[in-house]
């Protein structure tokens, strides 16, 4: 019987353009026999649905199709993924990026040799075209907690063991474009990061996803999640007012909202404290507030 170690966290809507070459990856990926990919299919094409076909008659028990109709959010299918998971370790993997042949077996090595490492990420390059391997490349930075509770620092392949969602809960559904990050900040609060050496693979920004097209909400949701973890020295004025529409203190899943106190035993300590710091902050230096709020403004005005 096939002993699955990792399972991809793998939601699709209106993927036709990108399922071939993502489809060819997977099978190029050097520990396919321990993987499965959680494919959460949302209002599928018949063409993309004959693509999966195609493929599972070729590499029976790789992909675990689920079909959606109608579509669901993308929090909740990346959710779905979660808990349909059979492997111990689960990974974003998203159909329009590319991962290098042994990016999988090298996240699951660096999991296997360090118990007290939760999560593992690692280097990347930045693609404009599809199937493209030239662009620019991110070095990831060594974790460290204070740093990566800021910035989405984990890059678009995390790798993390599956039993920590119990700890840390799950993607929150209320945010479209923003749900990684907020994930990931739980998780540097309450785990040990380990960076994964060697090239992963290849993000795809076309400027037309989710969080790269013209009107994202990325950077209103990351003003959210800069709210609920305290990081005011890095808010942007410009969204506050769209930021306060959500539930900042709150995570939905499960049909079910909890407080983000559910997930890390010091969240009011934590809070106090950048409270604290920025408020020290403004009496050593007093016109820095204000200069922020004034580029804000201008830059509305322009």
């Amino acid at each position: 019987m096939k002993q699955i170690k990792i399972s991809t966290i793998t939601s699709c809507f209106k993927g036709e353009k990108y399922l071939e070459s993502f489809l060819k990856n997977v099978s190029e990926q050097t520990i396919l026999d321990k993987i499965e990919i959680v494919l959460v299919h949302n209002q599928p094409t018949d063409k993309e649905i004959k693509l999966v076909k195609n493929f599972q008659k070729k590499y029976p028990g790789v992909i675990k199709h689920i079909i959606i109709r109608p579509v669901e959010p993308i929090g909740k299918s990346m959710n779905r993924c979660i808990k349909e998971a059979k492997g111990n370790y689960v990974t974003i993997w998203n159909v329009d990026d590319l991962r290098t042949p042994d990016s999988l077996e090298i996240q699951m090595d660096v999991l296997d040799k360090n118990p007290e490492a939760s999560l593992t990420y690692g280097d990347f390059i930045i693609v404009d075209k599809i199937g493209k391997t030239t662009g620019n490349l991110i070095v990831s930075l060594e974790f460290k907690r204070e740093k990566f509770i800021k910035g989405m620092y984990c890059g678009p392949f995390p790798m993390w063991r599956k039993a920590i969602n119990e700890k840390i809960g799950y993607f929150d559904e209320q945010l479209i474009q923003g749900a990684d990050f907020d994930l990931m900040v739980r998780i540097a609060l309450n785990y040990e990061m380990e960076k994964s050496q060697g090239l992963l693979g290849f993000y795809l920004n076309e400027q037309a996803g989710l969080s790269t097209r013209r009107g994202s909400l990325q950077p209103i949701e990351r003003t959210v999640i800069e709210l609920r973890y305290g990081v005011y020295d890095k808010i942007d004025f410009l969204y506050y007012k769209k930021a306060k529409k959500y539930r900042i203190y709150q995570v939905f899943f499960d049909n079910k909202w909890f407080p983000i106190s559910n997930f890390y035993d010091k969240y009011a300590d934590l809070i106090k404290n950048r409270e604290l710091k920025i408020f020290l902050s403004s009496i050593i230096s007093p016109f820095r507030f204000i200069r922020r709020i004034i580029s804000a403004i201008s830059r509305r005005l322009l």
